[in-house]
């Protein structure tokens, strides 16, 4: 058989197995169960999300569910001022045919939903999926990561509405065309058979197929920097370097990445000027720009403070954490 046989066959066969992966990591994402259905710490990338939406951009999303019913969260001043509420909450409830059902421990809110639209006086209302019971829950924006998934989480929410799956959906599909552009890579620098190996091996991996299937910011970085990875082996620059600012943007670790797009570049003969022009400076406009919307809300100082807050948080000691994993346990989810 070609050369030229032998690569569609692989080719075809990494997109029939991308397909499956879809369908694998969807299934998970409708069957997770977490506390409240948020996963891990999708407690903290979702609801800074709605928040976002609602602060910064001014809207809300929508959580109606199989019923019909609304779903809204109740924030107050405090736990005496809900007990103190309590009376024209259910007041207004009964003429929206609403109900509570959730009272929270940890915030001073309730969770309900109503037939017809609420409306509160003096009170924070949250439209969409309940939150989860965590303090200062309602404010948080999660400014020691860059805001990009949140932004598109928001997005999602918007456009398919608040619940777990349209949370989820922006990971399974970002993670489902990272396993191809793997392939892609791998085929490129040594042969489309050893491409599909390595393909297989990402499949197999339970960890990538995890972070496929929630909202969490590390498949979006992956997904960013394997096509900043493959565009810069295609000896698109300017492509390559847009997704290094997409996959900082998302978390800060995608710069990592400027080193190694300057250096290929000078090892490549691009001109030295080109080559910092495009592999610092184009990152650097794009994760500004993706910023703009926080900076604009906050101010720059505050901006500038959250960000250097971020840092410190990031790079101060902690008590030791769970047991390390060997990376070749993780293909047979092995327990460390």
């Amino acid at each position: 058989m070609s050369f030229r046989g032998v690569r569609a066959i692989c080719f075809i066969t990494a997109l029939i197995l991308t397909l499956i992966f879809s369908y694998v990591c969807f299934k998970t994402a409708l069957d997770v169960k977490g506390t409240l259905n948020y996963v891990s710490d999708e407690t903290w990338y979702v609801n800074s999300a709605r928040n976002i939406l609602r602060e910064v951009f001014n809207i809300q999303p929508v959580y109606i569910d199989d019923d019909g019913y609304i779903h809204y969260t109740i924030f107050f001043k405090s736990f005496n001022d809900r007990d103190y509420s309590r009376g024209e909450v259910s007041k207004a409830l009964q003429e929206v045919n609403g109900t509570i059902t959730y009272e929270y421990s940890k915030i001073p809110a309730l969770a309900v939903k109503t037939l017809r639209p609420l409306e509160l006086e003096d009170m924070l209302i949250q439209r969409g999926y309940m939150y989860s019971d965590h303090e200062v829950i309602e404010n948080y924006l999660n400014t020691e990561h860059p805001p990009l998934v949140k932004y598109i989480i928001g997005l999602s929410m918007l456009l398919l509405g608040d619940k777990p799956l349209s949370w989820r959906i922006p990971s399974i599909i970002l993670g489902s065309l990272t396993i191809l552009i793997v392939y892609m890579v791998a085929a490129r620098l040594t042969s489309p058979f050893i491409g599909l190996t390595v393909f297989i091996f990402a499949f197999l991996d339970p960890i990538f197929r995890s972070l496929s299937s929630i909202a969490m910011l590390e498949i979006y970085v992956t997904f960013f920097t394997a096509l900043s990875m493959i565009s810069a082996l295609k000896e698109r620059y300017l492509i390559s370097a847009l997704s290094i600012g997409l996959a900082a943007a998302s978390k800060l670790i995608g710069a990592f990445s400027i080193p190694a797009l300057l250096v290929y570049m000078v090892l490549k003969r691009e001109h030295p000027s080109k080559a910092i022009l495009i592999s610092i400076y184009i990152p650097l406009i794009v994760w500004i720009s993706i910023n703009i919307p926080l900076i604009a809300y906050m101010g720059i100082q505050q901006w500038i403070l959250s960000i250097e807050g971020g840092v410190k948080w990031h790079l101060t000691p902690r008590p030791d954490g769970p047991p390390t994993s060997t990376p070749w346990g993780w293909f047979i989810n092995e327990n460390p």
